[in-house]
C-alpha cells in the first residue's frame, strides 16, 4: 500500500468518526439523560478515536492538501445536524485551530529528537481539544432542551444517592443524632428536583446559554485528561504500526542556525 493510500484511510477515518460524533450529539443534547447510555458512549468512544487519529495524523500524514480538506469535512459536518450561525463560527473556529495545530506539531517534529511523540503532540491535541468543546457547547446552545428540561433525566435518584453517600461521613460529623435513612434520600431528592424545575421555568430565557456554558466548562475540564490519554494512545499506536511495518521513523535532515561573533 502506497504513503498516499495510507494517509487517504487516516483522513477518511477522521472525517468518519467527526461524522459518528456529531450524529451521537445530535440525538443526544436536545434530550440530555444519563438514561442515554448508548448515545453518551458513542459520543464518548468516537471524541478519543478522532483525537487519538488526529494526533497520528500530525505526525505521519505529509500532504497539507489532503489533512486540511479531512479536518473541514470533520469540523463543517456538524452543520448537518446544527445549522445555525452560531455552529458555523464555532465549526469555523475548530477547523482554523486545528489546522494550526496541525502545522505547529509538523514544526515541532523537526526539532524533536529520536522520534519523539509528546512535544509534537502537545503542539496539535490541546488547542484542538480547546477548539472542540467550544464546537460542541454551541451545538448544546442550538440544540437546548424545551423550558421544561427532565431535571429527573439530568440528575438522576441513583446519582443524588451516590452524592448523598459521599457526604454522609460530613454529615453525621456536624449532627450525630441524624440518621439519613432511604425514605430521608427520597424526600431530599424529591425537595430538590422540585426546585430546580421552578428554577429552569424562571430562568427560561437564559437557560441556552447556561446549558452551553455548562458543557464547555465541564468538557475543558474532562479535555485536560482526554488528550494526554489520547497522546499515550497515539504513542501506543504507533508502536504497533511500527511492528507492523505501516509507519517508519526516518531521519529528516534540517538546517539549525544559531549566532556567533564574526
Amino acid at each position: 500500500m502506497t504513503q498516499r493510500a495510507k494517509e487517504a484511510i487516516v483522513c477518511t477515518l477522521i472525517c468518519l468518526f467527526g461524522f459518528v460524533l456529531w450524529l451521537s450529539l445530535a440525538s443526544l443534547l436536545p434530550k440530555l439523560s444519563w438514561n442515554e447510555t448508548a448515545l453518551i458512549t458513542s459520543a464518548i468512544i468516537s471524541t478519543i478515536f478522532l483525537l487519538t487519529l488526529w494526533g497520528v495524523a500530525a505526525l505521519a500524514v505529509e500532504n497539507g492538501f489532503l489533512i486540511t480538506l479531512a479536518w473541514a469535512v470533520m469540523s463543517y459536518s456538524g452543520l448537518i445536524f446544527f445549522w445555525s450561525i452560531t455552529f458555523l463560527t464555532a465549526a469555523t473556529a475548530l477547523f482554523l485551530f486545528g489546522i494550526i495545530g496541525y502545522f505547529r506539531a509538523r514544526g515541532q517534529i523537526q526539532k524533536t529528537l529520536e522520534g519523539g511523540v509528546v512535544r509534537p503532540l502537545r503542539r496539535v491535541l490541546p488547542l484542538s481539544t480547546t477548539a472542540l468543546a467550544i464546537a460542541i457547547a454551541a451545538a448544546a446552545y442550538v440544540a437546548t432542551p424545551p423550558a421544561s428540561l427532565d431535571v429527573r433525566a439530568v440528575v438522576p435518584e441513583f446519582l443524588f444517592n451516590r452524592v448523598v453517600g459521599y457526604l454522609e461521613p460530613a454529615i453525621r460529623a456536624a449532627a450525630p443524632d441524624i440518621r439519613i435513612d432511604d425514605r430521608m434520600t427520597h424526600a431530599a431528592y424529591i425537595t430538590s428536583v422540585q426546585f430546580l424545575e421552578r428554577q429552569a421555568e424562571i430562568y427560561k430565557n437564559i437557560f441556552p446559554v447556561a446549558y452551553a456554558v455548562g458543557f464547555f466548562a465541564t468538557l475543558r475540564l474532562f479535555g485536560i485528561v482526554l488528550y494526554w490519554f489520547a497522546i499515550m494512545l497515539v504513542a501506543l499506536l504507533l508502536r504497533i504500526l511500527r511492528r507492523f511495518g505501516i509507519i517508519e521513523l526516518r531521519a529528516v535532515p534540517a538546517t539549525v542556525y544559531a549566532y556567533s561573533f564574526s
